[in-house]
This record gives C-alpha cells, structure tokens and sequence, in this order.
C-alpha cells in the first residue's frame, strides 16, 4: 500500500470515528438515562468499553501479528492521553466539569490500583496468562461495584422519599379533620 492510499484510508477511517463515537455517546447516554443509570456509570462501563473496542480490535491484531509490544504502547498512552488530553481539554474548553458521582472513594483508589498492577505486571517485561486473568477479575470486580452502588444509592433515594412523604402527610393538616 502506497502513502498516499494510507492516508487516504487514515483521514476517512477517521471521519468515520469521530462521526460514529458522536452517534454512539449521544445512544449510550440516552439508553443510560431511560434506565436510570448516572451518566459517570455510563461513561465507565457502556462508553469506555464502546471507546476500547477498536483498541482491543488493534491489541489482538498486534499481539496474532508478533507485535506485542503495540498493545502496551497502546494501554499506556491511550490512558496517559485520556487522562491528560481529554479529560484536560474538555475542562479547557468548557470552563469547568461538574462531578455529580463521588470518584475520590473508590473509583480513583482503584485507578491507583491499577496503574500500580500494571507496574508491577510489567516489572519483568512479560504480560503473562495469569496477569491477565487477575486484570480481568479486577475489571469484573470493578463493574460489579459500580452497578451495586447504583442500586444502593436508588434504594436509599427511595427511602428517603417515602420518609419526607410521610413527614408531609403527618404535617398535612388534613390529618386534622379525622
């Protein structure tokens, strides 16, 4: 393939991604809000996987093709560029971002963590089949925790409906009349 055919397929494969990931983000967070899932629930778990998606498509090819070395160049600086570019720019640009889901408890004690287990992961230079399986435990782990505490959090909004409900009501003074 000639260069000027590579960049061809690369500014198209491009517009592709940018209009595709815009379509995607906008159904992701209009299916999250109909089922009543906070948008930082969606953005790990519906549009972090969906965003990863062409990045494991080109961590498999890399790793079939003896390339291996792409898929940690990848990880790494695609959470270095997350991280840093993205999350940075978008502040940048829209003045400040507003936090309505608390990430300081769990969520960056557990992006510590895995930054941590990948040094150590890596230590050796080698990504082993029993690293891998720990990382997808871990990911698993960290799923299950972000929907349990969705449905924590809705059941106590529940009860503290019912209870300002019955507060009301006791308050009412139609309470009087019986």
């Amino acid at each position: 393939m000639g260069l000027t055919l590579a960049l061809i397929l690369f500014v198209v494969s491009l517009a592709a991604l940018v209009i595709a990931s815009d379509w995607f983000i906008s159904s992701a967070e209009k299916i999250g809000t109909y089922i009543g899932i906070p948008s930082f629930v969606i953005g790990v778990t519906i549009v972090a996987f969906g965003t990863s998606l062409p990045e494991l498509a080109t961590s498999i090819a890399a790793v079939t093709s003896g390339t291996s070395e792409i898929v940690i160049g990848n990880v790494i600086g695609s959470n270095i560029t997350n991280i840093l570019l993205v999350l940075g720019l978008a502040a940048f640009l829209g003045g400040k971002m507003k936090i309505d889901f608390d990430v300081m408890d769990i969520d960056m004690p557990l992006l510590f963590g895995s930054a941590f287990l990948l040094y150590f992961a890596l230590y050796d230079l080698q990504f082993t089949l029993i690293e891998a399986t720990i990382f997808i435990i871990a990911l698993i782990v960290f799923l299950l925790n972000s929907f349990t505490r969705k449905i924590i959090k809705i059941k106590l909004m529940i009860k503290i409906n019912v209870i300002n409900l019955m507060l009301k009501l006791m308050s009412c003074s139609c309470w009087e009349l019986l």
